[in-house]
């Protein structure tokens, strides 16, 4: 994820200043969620919505230290999450239990491979391999995430890897 490292904006509690440091960052925020969501425009417009609304109350409590657009994406990231394990508790299938004897998959996708595919993968994958190849968190940070133990993380990971593999070798093919 690309931040901004400007300086917060010394007017971002006023209307003008407000409206100014939206106009610069909106389209980030979006395409940051749009990207999460595998493209799902509705999810990424409401998601991005809390985010500035999480915002505007930090501002409103006078906390606008936190008007920077790393601080936005975090919220950003934190609410797609959040919405992420809601989801999964909703649709939870009886998983196989990760094993030690899986296979180490060397194959490293290209970052553009993993945004061409990323839309077209189940939210779990997508979501794992954006956090790992977008923002370049560690597996231990995965899983804190997401609240999930560190192999079964990795092996998330792994099936993510091997269905983005399938699709973009079907795509190199067709």
């Amino acid at each position: 994820m690309t931040a901004d490292r400007s300086p917060v904006p010394a007017d971002v509690g006023t209307d003008n200043g407000f409206r100014a440091f939206y106009d610069n960052n909106a389209a980030m925020v979006f395409g940051y969620l749009w990207h999460l969501t595998g493209g799902n425009r509705e999810v990424a417009q409401e998601l991005s919505q809390e985010a500035w609304c999480a915002l505007v109350d930090e501002i409103r409590a006078g906390r606008t230290e936190r008007a920077t657009t790393t601080w936005l994406l975090m919220v950003a990231r934190s609410r797609f999450i959040d919405r992420w394990r809601r989801e999964r508790r909703l649709a939870r299938p009886v998983r196989v239990a990760w094993t030690n004897d899986e296979p180490v998959d060397p194959w490293e996708p290209a970052r553009t491979d993993v945004l061409d595919h990323l839309a077209a993968l189940g939210s779990d994958h997508r979501l794992v391999l954006a956090l790992r190849y977008l923002e370049q968190l560690t597996v231990p940070e995965i899983a804190e995430l997401l609240g999930r133990s560190i192999p079964a993380t990795h092996s998330l990971i792994a099936r993510s890897r091997r269905d983005l593999r399938a699709r973009v070798n079907g795509a190199h093919r067709g």
